[in-house]
């Protein structure tokens, strides 16, 4: 039985059920008309007003809020539609006498005291009952106030402060998260039906955290809470990668990572042993995360358990912060998803798999664009050095020759399988007609 295909069944339909309590409630709840509100019932009032004498259609009619010492006016109106036919010229003689001559009737002697004419603006000084009704109208909406329905019929999910399990929480998790926050908070209050997600990273690289886990066990700091080990694992690693790429002498290494490696590593006494210990615990790591990948019972068993270490350290930083969520699921949830897409589009011929004759025709452009200058030498090999790797993966081709890979050559997803995933669930099960990411300069990049 694959564990893993089950654990997501039961998660779906436990997502189902939330999203239809959800839109339940959405539909019973009754925000006020948009147009309920002084400035957006006066912006509607004025334009059908102005269409109607045009007569050519819905007017685009642009309202500022200007200062009435400084400009002479409430409100400056600007029209673009009728500014792009002819320009200000043409505006000011045949469009702006009718739009002051419309606006000064009698119709309108109760919302505006004086109209003037300021070269491609009209500008607009309300009356002072006007105000007085408008406030009026602002305190009977009582709590409802800033609630509308302008954006009523949109169903929006927003992803946001997405952060990875086995990881620490950073400032740009802290401005994603608050900013996603308000936005939710925004779409709600305009009247869409909004999902807030956390589409945290439970499976990229997960293999190293759960051979980490069970390989460093006895040596971790007997003082060291589970959190604490997970973290832990994550240092290893990248401490590890970052010696050997440096490709100094095991001399040269701080005394400070050769402490820390040589503690889960004890058999090293040097960086060639290293190298060669290292290599084995990500061989070892890459198989886990196959079977994790698989649905491997224990792999999956240890994996949840891992999850769940994380996302109650996460839950401390949302309580104190008063951040909720609709949903808290994981890359792991859009794996099945984001395999079904890469299969359409392989069979739609969108997408298709990297082949050695694709690497001869790499290496053939490359050779060009380093003849005719346009790459250099250094680029040239990591170019090449990438086109060998990704023979026999699932390619996306772009311009350019920019290859989009959405599946590992060996068959494993990425993050990008799994992005692809989110994408059509959160279309087809959300049913969301916008979606909305918050991301950190540094994450897009």
């Amino acid at each position: 039985m694959n564990k893993l295909h089950a654990l997501n069944e039961e998660r779906l339909r436990e997502a189902e059920a939330h999203l239809d309590a959800t839109r339940r409630k959405h539909a019973a709840a009754r925000p006020p008309a948009l147009t309920g509100y002084p400035l957006p019932h006066l912006k509607e009032r004025i334009t059908t007003a102005l269409s109607d004498s045009w007569g050519q259609g819905r007017l685009q009619v642009q309202f500022d809020i200007i200062e009435r010492q400084g400009f002479g006016g409430d409100i400056a109106l600007k029209f673009p539609q009728l500014l792009g036919n002819g320009g200000p010229r043409a505006f000011a003689s045949d469009h702006l006498p009718w739009i002051a001559s419309r606006l000064s009737e009698s119709d309108f002697e109760d919302v505006i005291e004086r109209v003037d004419k300021a070269g491609m603006y009209v500008n607009l000084t309300l009356a002072d009952t006007w105000f007085r009704t408008g406030a009026r109208a602002l305190v009977g909406h009582g709590d409802d106030f800033g609630r509308n329905d302008s954006l009523s019929g949109a169903t929006i999910v927003v992803d946001y402060s997405s952060p990875n399990v086995a990881k620490s929480l950073h400032a740009g998790h802290i401005r994603s998260t608050i900013v996603g926050h308000v936005l939710s908070n925004l779409y709600e209050a305009a009247g869409a039906l909004v999902y807030r997600v956390n589409h945290v990273n439970d499976f990229g690289g997960f293999g190293f955290v759960l051979e980490g886990w069970r390989r460093f066990g006895t040596s971790f700091p007997t003082e060291f809470s589970d959190n604490d080990k997970l973290l832990e694992v994550y240092r290893v690693r990248r401490t590890a990668e970052r010696v050997l790429a440096s490709e100094c002498t095991w001399d040269d290494v701080s005394a400070q990572d050769r402490e820390l490696l040589s503690r889960y590593f004890p058999d090293v006494n040097g960086l060639d042993t290293f190298r060669a210990s290292f290599n084995d615990f990500t061989s070892h790591a890459n198989e886990r995360f196959a079977r994790l990948e698989a649905g491997d019972e224990d792999e999956v068993d240890l994996w949840a358990q891992l999850v769940m270490v994380s996302l109650r350290d996460f839950d401390s930083f949302y309580d104190a912060l008063n951040i909720r969520f609709d949903f808290v699921l994981g890359e792991s949830f859009y794996y099945e998803a984001g395999d079904t897409v890469v299969e359409a589009c392989l069979a739609s011929g969108q997408a298709k798999v990297f082949t050695e004759a694709d690497v001869a025709a790499e290496v053939e452009r490359l050779d060009g664009e380093l003849a005719a200058g346009k790459i250099t030498t250094g680029e040239y090999r990591t170019f090449i050095a990438s086109a060998e790797k990704d023979t026999g993966a699932v390619v996306v081709p772009l311009d350019d020759g920019v290859r989009f890979i959405v599946r590992r050559s060996d068959g494993r997803s990425i993050y990008a399988t799994r992005d692809l995933g989110a994408v059509q669930l959160r279309r087809e099960v959300f049913g969301a007609t916008d979606m909305i990411y918050v991301v950190g300069q540094e994450a897009y990049s």
